[in-house]
């Protein structure tokens, strides 16, 4: 093959600065860094999955989606450790980056030496915002859905309605927000792309076909019946959920700029800073990306075909940032909104387009190059190796204890038994123990009904549980989620049949064994 095809400015925006980037930050990083938390919530999530338990139905978990993705990776490798759940949340971030740029390519968007540069720093900083790891397949889904939706607005066909709503509910599967996103963003798309040739029939055949697509998309959901049979009503009764704590996510306050205190280290003022800028930033700015985009289409009535489908998901996806205003969070937003602003960089003249650059590369770097646990291990925190279901990663000594703690206490425990209670905030434990958790709710946060935990109670007492690792600290500071708070049924029926093990009891974690003589 000719080398200079192979090298050619489209296939080195399309594949070799994607697979230089992010298998690079792979190799560099892919083993570092560790959390039994919310990473061990899609590691646990993962193994049940092949074990043949389902996602909703027999666990709490994420929609069926990328528990196929990462029971592929793990099937393919013979591996059901960190490394390749996380080799499967790395070929998803390529996936959807060559996708884009395929996309970009093809919008004939990069014309020259220039535009490639800024396509590479805009893959730069795009790679910086890949964070946390376990939220990669999330990000990844918002970027597909700028591509599939700029596909949509290039050329409004029913044809291409009912596949963009099949590629709508087939997203839905990946997360069910991700398919509430889309409808919304189709709401703020479908007004304007139909401004110029609107009749009230071809606005009916293309929001029907529309709508037929969504159903056929998420069809896959309901053959999951068949399958797992009880897998609808555990859906719905998670959707009933949402509805009965009003909220998708436990809130933080949002931290703007001028919260910042400034009698904190430089680093952290500057990283904060940084973080309340970009909150400001994509609350405002998906708005304002939206409306200039709509003007354009108005005056010239010819489609910023990237920037009107990107900002209308920017404006959309702004409530992942602010549903749990952290940095993850804000991570998982921000893609569209990116996307957005790369379509203004390189409207600009090239001082400018620079400049911009710059700023988005500097202010990216500031806010979540901290957060990224290669920098971590190599600035901020003393790690060491271990080695986690086969699998050597560097962490943190902080989580190396924990590691060591759980394993310590089930050799001690377990006694053949069927595992213990690990509650509330380690579900990886199970994964890294190779147990199945003993209840549903294997993260318990949210308050729940007295029905709900008795059956909780009834799960427990059909396994043999000989320990239980309990921790009472309050999430987020908030006394009322403490467990014994939010789970008082679940703490009582503890305190009844297990008793307290000081031995192995730590300041943070609190270690039970079962009674010899049970009330």
């Amino acid at each position: 093959m000719n080398v200079a095809v192979v090298l050619s400015q489209k296939n080195r925006v399309l594949l070799l600065y994607p697979l230089l980037l992010i298998a690079g930050l792979f190799l560099w990083h892919g083993m570092t860094g560790f959390s039994l938390r919310d990473e061990g919530y899609l590691w646990y999530g993962a193994k049940a999955f092949l074990a043949g338990d389902f996602t909703l139905r027999d666990y709490s978990g994420y929609d069926p989606g990328r528990y196929f993705l990462v029971a592929g990776t793990m099937i393919l490798m013979g591996d059901t450790g960190v490394l390749a759940m996380r080799l499967a949340a790395m070929l998803s971030q390529l996936g959807a980056s060559i996708l884009l740029m395929r996309w970009i390519i093809r919008a004939g968007m990069i014309r020259n030496v220039r535009d490639e540069l800024i396509a590479v720093c805009f893959l730069c900083v795009l790679c910086l915002w890949m964070f946390p790891r376990h939220k990669i397949f999330d990000i990844s889904t918002s970027m597909v859905l700028v591509v599939l939706f700029s596909w949509f607005v290039s050329n409004v066909t029913v044809r291409r309605s009912l596949l963009v709503g099949i590629g709508i509910g087939l997203v839905a599967i990946m997360g069910r927000n991700h398919g509430v996103y889309g409808l919304l963003s189709m709401g703020l798309l479908l007004p304007v792309v139909l401004f110029h040739d609107f009749t009230s029939a071809r606005a009916v055949r293309i929001i029907g076909s529309g709508i037929i697509g969504v159903v056929v998309g998420f069809s896959p959901m309901f053959l999951f019946e068949v399958w797992k049979p009880g897998f609808i009503d555990a859906f719905l009764q998670s959707v009933l959920f949402l509805a009965e704590v009003k909220t998708t996510n436990a809130v933080l306050p949002v931290p703007w700029p001028w919260l910042v205190s400034f009698d904190e280290a430089p680093r952290q003022i500057l990283q904060r800073l940084s973080i309340g800028i970009w909150f400001v930033a994509l609350l405002l700015g998906g708005w304002a990306l939206y409306i200039y985009a709509l003007t354009i289409w108005i005056r010239m009535k010819q489609a910023p075909v990237l920037l009107l489908a990107s900002s209308a998901l920017a404006v959309v996806y702004t409530h992942v940032a602010f549903s749990r205003a952290d940095p993850a969070h804000l991570a998982q937003s921000m893609a569209p909104f990116l996307v957005a602003l790369f379509c203004v960089c390189l409207s600009l003249t090239q001082r400018l387009r620079v400049a911009v650059m710059i700023g988005l590369i500097t202010l990216s770097a500031a806010a979540m190059v901290p957060l990224h646990p290669g920098i971590q291990c190599a600035v901020y925190t003393q790690c060491q190796t271990v080695t986690i279901a086969g699998s050597r990663v560097l962490i943190s000594k902080d989580i190396a204890a924990e590691v060591a703690f759980f394993q310590r206490v089930h050799a001690a425990l377990n006694d053949n038994g069927d595992g213990g209670l690990i509650v509330p905030f380690w579900p990886g434990a199970y994964a890294l123990l190779n147990t199945r958790a003993p209840v549903w709710e294997i993260y318990p946060t949210w308050t729940r009904q007295p029905a709900f935990e008795r059956n909780e109670i009834a799960r427990m007492q059909a396994r043999r549980i000989h320990y239980v690792i309990w921790s009472d600290d309050p999430m987020d500071r908030n006394d009322a989620l403490r467990y014994s708070k939010t789970h008082p049924l679940l703490a009582a029926y503890i305190r009844s049949r297990y008793e307290d093990v000081p031995a192995l009891s730590t300041n943070t974690f609190r270690v039970m064994k079962v009674k010899a003589t049970q009330p």
